[in-house]
């Protein structure tokens, strides 16, 4: 876990990859930009991970600011167990809190206004991304 007082005044960049055992995707979230990229369907979780954190770095290196945290999915590089939601017991992944669990539909509707991963990656500004983190109690868990 990061200690966020540490990073206050670095911009922070989120990453995540993700596989459904059909798709794999990865993404990432910046103040002013959201990508995501399709991988080949037997992409690896860890590649989706290893390719997010790649992008942030490409954001990183097109910029000239040099403060910059890079929050992931750490469990994944550091060989730990896959956490869980604990309202529901699914798999704790961002398009489970994004999009899937029950506990966060009212503040999913006020935020994003849609119910598909691609739709909030496609149609919601980055900064509502990050509140909607901050309003449901996650930005300090990542």
């Amino acid at each position: 876990m990061v200690n966020r007082s540490e990073f206050s005044h670095h911009i922070e960049i989120y990453t995540d990859g993700s596989n459904d055992g059909i798709r794999t995707a990865t993404a990432v979230v910046a103040p002013n930009s959201v990508k995501t990229v399709r991988l080949p369907d037997n992409a690896s979780i860890f590649t989706a991970e290893i390719h997010a954190l790649d992008m942030a770095l490409d954001i990183i290196r097109r910029t000239r600011s040099k403060d910059y945290v890079v929050l992931s999915d750490s469990y994944l590089l550091k060989g730990e167990s896959q956490p869980v939601c604990e309202a529901c017991h699914s798999p704790l992944t961002v398009k489970h809190f994004l999009v899937d669990c029950t506990r966060y539909s009212a503040a999913r509707q006020r935020y994003f206004g849609v119910d598909t991963l691609k739709g909030v990656f496609e149609n919601v500004a980055s900064g509502n991304i990050i509140t909607y983190v901050k309003d449901i109690g996650f930005y300090n868990c990542i």
